[in-house]
């Protein structure tokens, strides 16, 4: 299962919605453009899940971030992520 969402699937739906929205007033080339266009622009990030994490813990399901906290007042679901995260080693 792919991390990301590719960009032909997000364009086809997003187009779906524009057109949906907006189809009576602009022709579908024009749609397809500023969709793919608008995409083109946007910034992504790779993030790290907790439990993808090193300093993701799990414990009964749960993980705690030994950066940010040292007990277990917060314990948060393994596809949370964070600023903090990084990639566990592979030995880890």
């Amino acid at each position: 299962m792919s991390e990301y969402i590719s960009v032909q699937d997000a364009v086809e739906h997003l187009t779906k919605v524009f057109y949906a929205l907006y189809g009576a007033f602009y022709p579908r080339v024009v749609i397809d453009e500023v969709v793919k266009k608008a995409l083109s622009e946007v910034p992504t990030v790779k993030i790290v899940r907790c439990r993808d994490c090193r300093y993701g813990e799990e414990r009964w399901g749960r993980y705690r971030c030994s950066k940010m906290d040292e007990d277990w007042d917060i314990a948060f679901p393994a596809d949370h992520f964070c600023s903090y995260g990084e990639r566990k080693e592979e030995d880890e």
